[in-house]
C-alpha cells in the first residue's frame, strides 16, 4: 500500500509541474516584447530617418516592437567616426532594472544605409534573439489596427462624425508605411585614354565624368578630347587631327562593376601641318557605343575605375590633302582609360 501511495503521490506531483510548466510557458507566450527608441545621428552625418530604421527592423521581426509604453529601452547613436567612416553605438535594456547590453558597428565605406541595415539586424537580435514572438508580435499589431478601426461609442453627436475620419487615416498610415528607400549614389571620375580609329594611328587624351546609380540603375555624363600627338605622315602631307566632345551614359550597374550604353557628339577638327600657314577644319563628329567598368576601392570614398569601350561612328570625317582622302575615321573604334574616381556616399 505504501509503494501505491507514493506513486500516485509522485504522478500528482508530475502533472503539477508540467501544468505549472504549461502556465508558465502561456504566460511567456503572451509577453511580446516592446521598446522605445531614441534614435540620434549627428548633424555632419547624412542618414536615414527613424522610420526607416523601424520599418527596417519590422521587416526582420514581422512586428514593429517600438512602442512609448514598451517595457525595454533601446538608445542608437550615429556619429562620423573620421576618415569618411562611421560608428553606431547601440544600448539595449529588456526591463528598467535589467542589465544593458552595448553593441558597437561602424562602416568603414560611410554608407549610413547599410550602417542603418545593421543596427536593425543588431536590434532584432537583441529584441526577440530567437524570433519565438514573430507571429505573435504580427497579430498584436493586427489587432490593435483592428481595434482603432473600430467606431468609438460615444453620447457627443459632435464628435461622433469625426471619430471615424480620424482613426481610419491614422491605420492608413500604418497600414501604407513605405519601404525603406532605396539610396541614391554619386560618383565623379576622370581617366587618361588611348584610342584607335577615330584620328591617324594612335590617339591620346583624356576623359571626365559623373553618374548617380540608383540600385542597379546608373545615368551619367562624360566629355572626352583627343588628339595625335604629333603630326602623322599620310599621302604627300603630314596631318594631324583632334576630337572634343561630350555624351550621355545610360548603366546597369553595381559596387565594383557597370556596362552602358554611351552616345557622344563633338567636333572634329584636322590640319594639314606640311603647308605654310596651316588651316585647322573642322567637321560633326557622332559616335554611339558601349562601355564596361571596373571600380576598384582605394580608401572610403576614392577609387580606381579602369575601362573598355567601343563604339561605332555615326558619322565618319574625313581629312583630305590636295584632294585626296588620306585618312577617314575607322567604322568601329577601341578606347582604354584609366583613373580616379570619388564617390558621394548615398543619401
Amino acid at each position: 500500500m505504501t509503494v501505491c501511495v507514493g506513486v500516485r503521490h509522485t504522478v500528482s506531483a508530475a502533472l503539477s509541474a508540467v501544468g505549472l510548466c504549461l502556465v508558465v510557458a502561456a504566460a511567456r507566450a503572451d509577453d511580446v516584447p516592446y521598446v522605445q527608441l531614441a534614435y540620434e545621428v549627428a548633424p555632419e552625418v547624412r542618414c536615414p530617418d527613424e522610420r526607416y530604421l523601424r520599418d527596417a527592423l519590422t521587416s526582420r521581426m514581422g512586428y514593429d516592437p517600438v512602442r512609448p509604453e514598451g517595457q525595454g529601452r533601446v538608445e542608437v547613436r550615429v556619429v562620423a567616426a573620421g576618415a569618411g567612416s562611421l560608428s553606431a553605438v547601440v544600448t539595449f535594456q529588456p526591463e528598467p532594472t535589467a542589465k544593458t547590453t552595448r553593441r558597437a558597428l561602424a562602416a568603414n565605406d560611410g554608407r549610413c544605409v547599410d550602417l542603418v541595415q545593421a543596427v536593425a539586424v543588431t536590434l532584432a537580435i537583441l529584441v526577440d534573439p530567437f524570433g519565438e514572438h514573430r507571429e505573435r508580435g504580427a497579430r498584436a499589431a493586427e489587432a490593435d489596427r483592428a481595434s482603432r478601426a473600430i467606431e468609438p461609442k460615444t453620447s457627443a453627436p459632435a464628435q461622433t462624425a469625426e471619430a471615424p475620419e480620424r482613426v481610419q487615416s491614422s491605420e492608413v498610415r500604418d497600414a501604407a508605411s513605405p519601404p525603406p528607400r532605396t539610396p541614391v549614389h554619386l560618383e565623379a571620375w576622370g581617366a587618361g585614354v588611348a584610342s584607335l580609329g577615330r584620328v591617324p594611328e594612335l590617339g591620346l587624351g583624356g576623359a571626365v565624368g559623373a553618374f548617380v546609380r540608383r540600385g542597379a540603375v546608373a545615368a551619367g555624363l562624360y566629355g572626352l578630347g583627343e588628339t595625335t600627338p604629333a603630326a602623322v605622315e599620310l599621302g604627300r602631307g603630314r596631318v594631324s587631327a583632334s576630337l572634343l566632345g561630350g555624351g550621355l551614359e545610360a548603366c546597369f550597374a553595381g559596387e565594383l562593376a557597370r556596362v552602358c550604353a554611351i552616345g557622344a557628339l563633338g567636333s572634329y577638327a584636322g590640319r594639314d601641318d606640311t603647308v605654310a600657314s596651316p588651316v585647322t577644319r573642322r567637321a560633326l563628329y557622332a559616335e554611339a557605343g558601349v562601355r564596361a567598368a571596373l571600380r576598384v576601392r582605394l580608401a572610403s570614398r576614392l577609387g580606381l575605375v579602369a575601362f573598355v569601350e567601343g563604339a561605332v561612328p555615326l558619322v565618319r570625317p574625313e581629312l583630305v590633302v590636295d584632294g585626296e582622302v588620306v585618312h577617314r575615321a575607322s567604322v568601329v573604334t577601341g578606347t582604354l582609360g584609366i583613373g580616379p574616381s570619388i564617390e558621394v556616399p548615398g543619401w
